[in-house]
């Protein structure tokens, strides 16, 4: 996305490609601040540019970086188990909030019914 608006933006400008592409001129911008000054990205990013360089590098032994990508793959399985834990929790409260909203219809149902006798 960053490229494309460098390509387009000596034509159009920065902030009216942003109208039409689904790009904040700032998220741009921000792109472009960390694309200079490696310091200012996340310390994540910062650590996957590391891993990546360190596997392009033809210097570095190679089971170094077998072990740099199972540590990544055993990190991602975590998130991803992670991830599906509180998708399944966050189901499970749902289904407890409907059968609750439910049963309190049925409750407020009952009672009409007593009421009308």
């Amino acid at each position: 996305m960053v490229d494309f608006i460098d390509d387009h933006r000596r034509v159009y400008g920065v902030e009216p490609i942003c109208r039409i592409v689904p790009i904040a001129p700032s998220t741009y911008y921000d792109a472009k601040t960390q694309q200079a000054d490696a310091t200012r990205r996340s310390v994540r990013a910062q650590r996957d540019t590391a891993v990546s360089e360190a596997t392009q590098d033809p210097s570095r032994p190679m089971p170094l970086i077998r072990l740099c990508l199972s540590a990544l793959a055993l990190q991602h399985e975590r998130l991803v188990g992670q991830l599906l834990e509180f998708t399944i929790q966050e189901r499970q409260a749902n289904e407890r909030r409907d059968h609750q909203r439910d049963g309190e219809a049925i409750a407020v149902k009952d009672r009409a019914q007593v009421h009308a006798q």
